[in-house]
């Protein structure tokens, strides 16, 4: 080949070589436009728990499919269930996740179904989509009239509203005291799927969920108009009040604690059901631009109502145990319809709640709320007493929030002083006869006891046999000859704290007992221990003296630990003695 042919040749070659390189930089280019899309999808909204929901669709991408993987996630974003496959082709029919995908095991919450698809050039949400698994009947969303402005009153205090920090974008939203302000106002915009962008009449911004977060604590705030799902809003009838549910998660507008500040802040929630999750929807004044009009899904302001409470007393530093009584009336000039009562842990956990209907318009604290509030069981540490009411006018108010404390009460024990020989030389029941019956004097040895320890000389147990046959098969308790009394009382705390004043008086008492040595017997009480408060005994708190065959006559047992409990007569009554 001469130099000319090899020259040509030569040049020949790198145009082929620079063409075929320009192969890959072309594919490097395409991958970098690659797209990810779901085509036939079916989504979830409202689901009936245990109900089934068949997910279809198709997923394509522009090259292979590495990975996908779709999840039912709670509130907090974390999966209840999920499956990831690895088709490695360009397409995936996602019914080969649907049986993965357990919606009709799901318990009433909100929830999102999210697919997220991998290829050679990232990682891709194909679907997020919100829905509900509810009970009862199906939530039915509300007409708003959009040529009215509301405000939202809090139902839990309906002097609250929903009100914004600031004019600008991004301001947070918040409630605030309700002093007529122009910033509390806002216009309802139908977005034509049964949601709603609610405008701020001062600033003309949207309600908006921040960064369109969708899981618990997501901040609410406001923002340039964009008509995302974080900007639509479904308002739901509660009895008079609205549940406002942000569209791109299902959860619902909340306070974020309860009314206990001037400017509790807005976020998104879980329902719970609460009163700082539901709201009036208050007529402010007319609009000029038109709208769809129908049902108003306004609730009338709530008329002037007299809600209040009078003559509460303050919860006042408490010992662990200790029992508290509450006093006070709530009265209005509507029927009261619900009653709540808290205790709150200082983090606002509540511990001991109880809820009552009273459909009256007066109420005591000192019946049925008095009963349920068992400060007694608190152990050491600080609390609120809250109680919120809410009558037929709508009004809604926290009328107590008391912070008080409990401290832990040092632990009591007391023992009567006892001569351990002269129980000794009492001694104690024998087993069965000859004839295989029980012995009947466990009475007699409980009043021998008693009254050795009160006396200081030796009885015998057939000095308080009423049958006076000697005989322990056949013997009778005489609790009178030892100067004793027998009672019966439905409560235990009442026999309890009737032995342990008697304790405190320095008189030993009896109990009618059962348990794993005989299943109805009597036995001395000669002392107790460990007593935080003498309103919550037990009896693991009691020391006694036992006749029971075989068991000792020269130290107390603790009744809890041998076996023992109160016993139930024939009328459902416990029976114990106590001297004179």
């Amino acid at each position: 080949m001469n130099k000319n042919l090899q020259k040509r040749f030569l040049c020949l070659m790198l145009a082929v070589t620079l063409i075929i390189g320009c192969v890959p930089l072309g594919c490097i280019r395409a991958k970098a436009a690659d797209t990810v899309s779901v085509s036939g999808a079916t989504y979830p909204d409202w689901i009936k728990k245990g109900g089934v929901f068949i997910l279809k669709g198709t997923v394509r991408s522009s090259s292979n499919i590495t990975s996908l993987t779709a999840s039912l996630c709670d509130s907090d974003g974390k999966p209840v269930y999920s499956k990831t496959v690895y088709p490695n082709r360009t397409s995936y029919d996602l019914r080969g996740i649907d049986a993965a995908m357990r919606f009709d095991r799901l318990p009433e919450n909100p929830y999102t179904y999210r697919v997220v698809a991998k290829n050679a050039t990232g990682t891709y949400n194909v679907i997020v989509k919100a829905f509900t698994v509810y009970t009862g009947a199906k939530p039915g969303y509300v007409t708003l009239n959009t040529s009215r402005k509301y405000k939202l009153c809090v139902k839990e205090d309906s002097s609250m509203v929903v009100d914004i920090a600031a004019s600008q974008a991004t301001a947070n939203v918040l409630a605030k005291k309700d002093v007529g302000q122009s910033t509390a106002g806002w216009y309802a915009e139908s977005c034509g799927d049964g949601s709603y962008m609610l405008k701020n009449a001062d600033t003309g911004l949207y309600l908006d969920v921040a960064h369109g977060y969708c899981v618990n604590g997501s901040n609410v705030w406001i923002w340039t108009k964009n008509g995302s799902n974080a900007q639509r809003w479904y308002f739901i009838n509660d009895g008079g009040a609205y549940k406002i549910i942000a569209k791109n998660s299902h959860l619902t507008l909340s306070l974020q604690r309860s009314v206990v500040e001037n400017k509790p802040n807005v976020d998104l929630w879980r329902d719970i059901k609460a009163a700082h999750q539901r709201f009036y929807l208050t007529e402010m004044q007319a609009n000029t631009g038109s709208g769809d009009s129908g049902d108003s899904g306004s609730s009338p302001a709530p008329a002037a109502s007299s809600l209040a409470v009078s003559g509460a007393n303050q919860v006042p530093t408490l010992n662990t145990g200790q029992k508290y009584s509450l006093k006070g009336t709530i009265t209005s000039n509507y029927p009261i319809k619900k009653v709540c009562a808290q205790i709150l842990t200082s983090n606002g956990k509540c511990v001991v709640q109880k809820i009552i209907y009273p459909n009256a318009t007066s109420v005591s604290l000192s019946g049925e709320i008095d009963r349920a509030m068992t400060f007694n069981t608190l152990p050491a540490g600080t609390y609120y007493y809250v109680v919120s009411a809410e009558d037929a006018s709508g009004t809604g108010k926290t009328l107590i929030r008391q912070q008080f404390q409990v401290k832990a009460q040092e632990k009591k024990s007391k023992m009567l002083s006892i001569n351990w020989n002269h129980i000794a030389r009492i001694g104690n029941q024998a087993g069965r006869n000859r004839q295989g019956k029980s012995s009947n004097s466990c009475m007699c040895f409980a009043l021998a006891y008693c009254r050795t320890i009160l006396d200081g000389r030796v009885y015998s147990w057939s000095d308080f046999d009423y049958n006076r046959r000697n005989d322990q098969y056949n013997a009778s308790g005489w609790f009178g000859k030892a100067n004793y009394n027998s009672k019966t009382t439905r409560s235990r705390a009442v026999a309890f704290r009737a032995a342990y004043d008697s304790i405190n008086s320095g008189k030993p008492a009896i109990f009618w007992v059962t348990g794993r040595r005989s299943t109805q017997h009597f036995v001395a009480v000669v002392g107790y221990q460990n007593v935080t408060s003498p309103d919550s005994l037990s009896a693991e708190n009691f020391l006694i003296i036992d006749s029971a065959p075989g068991t000792t006559t020269r130290s107390a047992e603790n009744m809890k630990k041998v076996g023992y409990s109160l016993k139930k007569n024939e009328n459902k009554q416990y029976r114990y003695l106590v001297a004179r």
